[in-house]
């Protein structure tokens, strides 16, 4: 997976899976960044790496993410849903000040779920 997104591993923030038991299927999210001159915070959305749904947030996206948080006086708020007919689940997180802090992924199967937070160094990420 790491060779076919070709990414490096100190660049993974996190990596969601959940399996359906019932169809042998394992649906899954892997959070990373890349420090190229674009300097992305990506998502790849999966299933038994078939398919992957692949969207990414610039600086300018989550500036965005944190305004409408602010405006909307949510300290979440839902960015990613119903992905993979509604198996895939993906909140942002933010604190008292709307700055983003993590991404809340949940993933539901009809045999499974799992939910995790990955706290997101977004200095770190927009440098």
């Amino acid at each position: 997976m790491i060779e076919k997104l070709n990414i490096s591993e100190s660049n993974i923030l996190g990596f969601v899976w959940c399996d359906d038991c019932s169809i042998d299927v394992r649906y899954f999210s892997l959070i990373y960044y890349s420090n190229n001159e674009n300097n992305l915070l990506q998502f790849s959305f999966g299933c038994d790496l078939s398919s992957c749904h692949l969207p990414s947030w610039d600086k300018q996206y989550v500036q965005k993410l944190q305004k409408t948080a602010r405006k909307q006086n949510k300290n979440e708020l839902i960015v990613h849903e119903d992905v993979f007919n509604s198996f895939i689940n993906c909140k942002a997180l933010f604190d008292q000040q709307f700055k983003l802090q993590a991404i809340q992924i949940k993933i539901k199967t009809n045999t499974s779920t799992t939910e995790q937070t990955i706290p997101l160094p977004i200095k770190h990420i927009f440098t």
